[in-house]
């Protein structure tokens, strides 16, 4: 269900109805409408005039996209302009991300958009990946920023920045790793930990070295 001004737009035996709060009656919005067909449960969000509905089907989870104002189509579709209410989401999650012991519920879809590395190896008879190259906070980050459209803010906590700096640079998030990129400040009290954890990827090596040059001039004069 999605809630939207006084109406809910409902998903139900492959129907959509319109549920009015003022009135408490529910229409169906088409006669002749019919969904695809998911398994379990599925999730919508009324996004301008395209109603999106995203859920399990026989071929894995997909997403639908329908013109609320020009026809009564649903059309499969690749992208759609807000995945934030999809993260961690079990229902409809096609791949299982586990760091450990816990997991990360997610879409392939959404994985594969932003990185480079999944767009690669991932495969229609993958439904699980393990990660131990990194602790779960930093991972449960990284796709959390993945659903938000690598948007959110960067952590703040030194060790936390610079590893979500390695693991986007691993997992190729061109946008992450632009974005640590541009907000790393090397200095004094950071450079041995910068080195030790980033001092492998190009970009933050040069900063490093850059730095250490300017460092040592400023010293000499």
């Amino acid at each position: 269900m999605r809630g939207i001004n006084t109406q809910k737009i409902i998903y139900y035996e492959e129907k959509i109805y319109r549920y009015e709060f003022q009135t408490q009656n529910c229409y169906k919005l088409k006669k002749s409408l019919k969904a695809p067909k998911c398994k379990g449960q599925c999730t919508m969000q009324l996004i301008n005039n395209y109603l999106y509905l995203f859920g399990n089907t026989n071929e894995g989870a997909m997403l639908y996209r329908l013109n609320l104002g020009k026809g009564w189509v649903w059309v499969p579709g690749d992208t759609m302009p807000d995945y934030s209410n999809f993260f961690n989401h079990q229902p409809t999650s096609d791949l299982l991300v586990k760091v450990g012991d816990q997991k990360i519920y997610a879409h392939k879809q959404v994985m594969c958009r932003f990185s480079s590395l999944l767009r690669r190896q991932l495969t229609p008879g993958i439904r699980t990946i393990s990660i131990s190259e990194f602790p779960f906070i930093v991972i449960n980050m990284l796709v959390e920023q993945l659903y938000q459209d690598c948007q959110l803010e960067l952590p703040r906590e030194l060790s936390h920045f610079l590893q979500l700096y390695r693991a986007a640079h691993w997992l190729g998030v061109e946008e992450i790793v632009m974005r640590c990129q541009s907000a790393l400040n090397v200095s004094p009290a950071n450079l041995r930990a910068v080195i030790d954890l980033v001092g492998d990827i190009h970009s933050a090596r040069q900063k490093c070295l850059d730095y250490v040059k300017t460092h040592l001039k400023e010293s000499a004069t």
